[in-house]
């Protein structure tokens, strides 16, 4: 900013002198009434000069014209949208998954991990594929009887290390 009014300042002290040198009378006087006219176009570019940025960036901002800008902006909502309640729908399809388990084969808490891929089909959370990780004394559980119950549960692909 102080850089543009530097420039506006510069333009207008140079203008000013240029004129104030010229001799008023004579066939001076017309050359002087021309540069004095010249000068001010020059401080009005230079004061206008800003406004053309803006309006350059407005022409960008609308490229594609504003529909396309508010598509753009709905399909980035619906991708966010999307993202955020299959996030939530996973961590609370874990959480569930945990205490299903723990409460079914008798496992504390902090020894068992899950980790559940979903998806959306049709509006709808699909899980995909759980994964279990047992720590601690859970690792002593038959990890196959547990794949075998998640997976006719939840009908998907399932998997249990330690």
């Amino acid at each position: 900013m102080g850089d543009y009014l530097m420039s506006i300042i510069g333009a207008a002290l140079i203008s000013g002198v240029i004129t104030a040198v010229l001799p008023d009378n004579g066939g001076g006087g017309a050359v002087k009434k021309y540069v004095g006219f010249i000068a001010s176009l020059c401080v009005l570019c230079i004061t206008v000069a800003p406004a053309m940025n803006a309006i350059d960036t407005l022409a960008d901002f609308f490229d594609g014209g504003l529909d396309g800008w508010i598509e753009k902006s709905e399909a980035d909502y619906k991708t966010d949208y999307y993202a955020y309640l299959t996030s939530y729908g996973r961590e609370n399809a874990e959480e569930g998954i945990r205490e299903l388990i723990c409460r079914e084969f008798s496992i504390d808490l902090e020894n068992c991990h899950v980790s559940a891929e979903v998806s959306e089909e049709n509006g709808e959370l699909r899980l995909d594929r759980i994964k279990v990780i047992l720590s601690g004394e859970a690792i002593l559980e038959n990890p196959y009887k547990m794949e075998g119950y998640l997976s006719e549960l939840f009908g998907c692909e399932c998997s249990v290390g330690g």
